[in-house]
């Protein structure tokens, strides 16, 4: 595996000792509580939530409407086990590191190292589809636009960042509709932040996937304005216990810790890295 300089470039191989450390820290922080994604028969090829067939109805009814418009990529690192109660840790990271009233340092803490470790031991992987990003943005709210939105400092933590460009998406005049499905006039990319996007690859971070609206419509309004390919890095995927009787039955067999060494992409081991990827441009 490739390591990092402190210019953010990809060079030589992660040492060993630092992957298990890697891992060990967040086994530490979250394994309590946070479980791995799962990509197979039973789980959407999109978001990782339960499904009977490729994709779950959700994700399949967006992409029978928008297509390719919509992100091409979209991995979730972990399960948030929602609705239950008392309130899983799980759930109780994703409220309490944004909470405007009294957020939680700590939360926010490991969610950052969760970022972190993801795109440092398997940034190759999330590239390989459509090469390295080029930009990263995050998904905000309309109470919290910008900068404000806390999810920011979750999008800071990418590697490699420092060649990268960063963007803002603005705020579109359908943020507050509460319909779960995308819509592309949520979100707004303005004439300045155009050439951040224009025939680049552009990485969409977010904190939680409940249906997937606000991500696919930053996605909608990044491919329209331009962009050659869109992800979306999604920290934790929602699964509700109570008012999804198939999503119980994926957290009752989601149990193993969080383990950073297995990759989000593929849902087990690495891929063989592949030479092109080794250097990202800026």
């Amino acid at each position: 595996r490739r390591a990092i300089s402190p210019g953010g470039r990809w060079v030589g191989m992660i040492p060993e000792q630092t992957r298990q450390q890697v891992r060990d820290n967040l086994h530490r922080e979250v394994g309590g509580f946070f479980t791995n994604t799962r990509r197979g028969s039973d789980t959407c090829a999109v978001c990782t939530g339960p499904a009977a067939a490729d994709l779950c109805s959700q994700c399949d009814t967006h992409r029978s409407r928008y297509g390719d418009q919509l992100a091409g990529q979209v991995i979730t690192l972990a399960y948030a086990k929602g609705d239950m109660t008392p309130r899983h840790q799980s759930a109780h990271h994703m409220y309490r590191y944004k909470n405007s009233i009294n957020p939680s340092a700590e939360c926010l803490r490991d969610l950052k190292l969760m970022v972190l470790g993801a795109t440092y031991l398997h940034g190759e992987c999330m590239a390989r589809a459509y090469g390295w990003w080029d930009t990263v943005t995050f998904v905000s709210s309309a109470d919290r636009p910008g900068i404000q939105h806390p999810v920011r400092e979750l999008a800071e933590q990418v590697i490699p960042l420092e060649d990268r460009a960063k963007m803002l998406l603005g705020i579109g005049p359908q943020i507050s509709d509460r319909v779960r499905f995308p819509l592309p006039e949520r979100f707004t990319v303005s004439d300045r932040q155009r050439p951040n996007v224009e025939g680049r690859h552009v990485l969409v971070v977010d904190d939680t996937w409940v249906s997937g609206s606000k991500s696919q419509s930053a996605a909608l309004t990044l491919r329209a304005a331009g962009a050659r390919a869109v992800t979306i890095l999604c920290v934790a995927r929602w699964l509700s216990w109570t008012y999804q009787p198939d999503h119980e039955r994926l957290i009752r067999a989601s149990t193993a810790p969080y383990d950073a060494l297995v990759c989000p992409v593929t849902g087990g081991a690495c891929p063989p890295p592949l030479p092109a990827l080794a250097l990202p441009t800026g």
